[in-house]
């Protein structure tokens, strides 16, 4: 019982949340992504360094993604690699 007292009062301050943001939703949405672009860019210019000093891609993201560096665009980093996949994710037009 006390769970679900404790998850409806974390669904009702998110529902807050969000209803003061709703006039500023494409700005916030714009933030959320500059935040994922530079975390994506901070993760694949940390682990090209950590390759080319001679660090494991395995060791690399065992140590990582355990740690405080650990992010959704980390693992998928670490993900494509395994993979061999250096194939864009996604492109930008103007």
């Amino acid at each position: 019982m006390a769970a679900t007292r404790l998850a409806f009062l974390g669904l009702s301050i998110m529902g807050q949340a969000m209803a003061r943001a709703r006039c500023q939703g494409e700005t916030l949405k714009l933030v959320v992504n500059q935040v994922s672009v530079l975390n994506l860019m901070a993760a694949r210019e940390e682990v090209q360094m950590g390759l080319s000093l001679g660090i494991p891609l395995e060791l690399m993201e065992t140590v990582m993604t355990l740690g405080s560096a650990q992010s959704f665009e980390l693992a998928n980093v670490f993900a494509r690699l395994r993979e061999e996949n250096y194939a864009p994710g996604f492109s930008v037009s103007v």
